[in-house]
C-alpha cells in the first residue's frame, strides 16, 4: 500500500507547476485525482456530494501535511486503543481499494487511533475522510482529549452533533464520504485523536465496544 504526504488542498500553490511532486483535484467524476507537474489544476466544486459541471482553477496557500502515513492506518505509526485497523476494505474517494476500516473492540472505555504527539504551539488543522458503516457509529476529532477542541460528526446524517473547537467543517463528497476537518489553536502538547462515538451520544465517547462495529477511513 502507498502512502502520500499530501492529500486534498495540503499539495499546493495555483498550479501544480510550482511543485517537485503532483497535486491533486476534484475531477468531473467526483473522485480526487493526482495532477501532473506543470499543468493547472481545474478542480469540480462539489455542493452536497455533487459534482458541478463548471470547474475551476484551485487556489491555495502552501500546506504541509504533518501525516506521513496519511493512508497507511494500519501501519504501527498509528497507535490504537482498543480497536483496530482493518486495511484495504472499501472504495475511497479517489476510486482506488484503500480505504481501511477503525473497528471497535469488545473492551469497555474509548476506540480511538492517534498519531504522534506533535508539542506545537501553532494552530492546526486535522482533517480526515470518513464514511457510515452501520451499527450507528460517528467519528469524533480531538485535539488530545475531553478537555480540549473535539467535534463529534454524525456520519449517518451528515451534521455535526457537537463542536466546542475553534472550527469544524463537514463537507460532502460522492459515495457517502465526507470529509470531517477540525482546526484549533493549541497552548501546550496535544495528540491528534480519531475516535469511533455512539451517535446520538457526545457526552462520552467510552462505552463497551461489539467488536464488529466501525467507520471507514482516508487521506489523513
Amino acid at each position: 500500500r502507498r502512502h502520500t504526504r499530501y492529500i486534498g488542498d495540503w499539495s499546493s500553490d495555483v498550479c501544480s507547476s510550482d511543485l517537485n511532486t503532483t497535486a491533486t483535484r476534484v475531477g468531473a467524476n467526483g473522485l480526487i485525482e493526482n495532477v501532473s507537474s506543470n499543468v493547472p489544476r481545474l478542480d469540480y466544486p462539489l455542493i452536497d456530494g455533487v459534482v458541478q459541471d463548471c470547474p475551476a482553477l484551485l487556489l491555495e496557500p502552501s500546506r504541509q501535511n504533518r501525516f506521513i502515513r496519511s493512508e497507511e492506518f494500519d501501519n504501527s505509526t498509528w497507535i490504537k486503543t482498543r480497536s483496530s485497523i482493518i486495511a484495504n476494505q472499501v472504495t475511497a474517494p479517489n476510486g482506488s481499494n484503500t480505504a481501511d476500516e477503525l473497528r471497535e473492540d469488545t473492551q469497555t472505555g474509548a476506540h480511538y487511533f492517534y498519531d504522534i504527539d506533535y508539542n506545537r504551539s501553532d494552530q492546526n488543522t486535522f482533517s480526515i475522510f470518513a464514511k457510515y458503516k452501520g451499527n450507528d457509529r460517528g467519528l469524533a476529532i480531538s485535539f488530545g482529549g475531553a478537555s480540549t477542541g473535539t467535534a463529534y460528526f454524525n456520519l449517518r446524517d451528515g451534521v455535526i452533533e457537537t463542536n466546542n473547537a475553534d472550527r469544524a467543517v463537514m463537507i460532502k463528497y460522492p459515495n457517502d464520504w465526507y470529509r470531517c476537518v477540525i482546526t484549533e489553536d493549541p497552548t501546550s502538547t496535544f495528540d491528534p485523536i480519531f475516535y469511533i462515538y455512539q451517535i446520538g451520544n457526545t457526552s462520552s465517547t467510552s462505552y463497551t465496544g461489539d467488536g464488529s462495529s466501525g467507520i471507514y477511513l482516508w487521506g489523513a
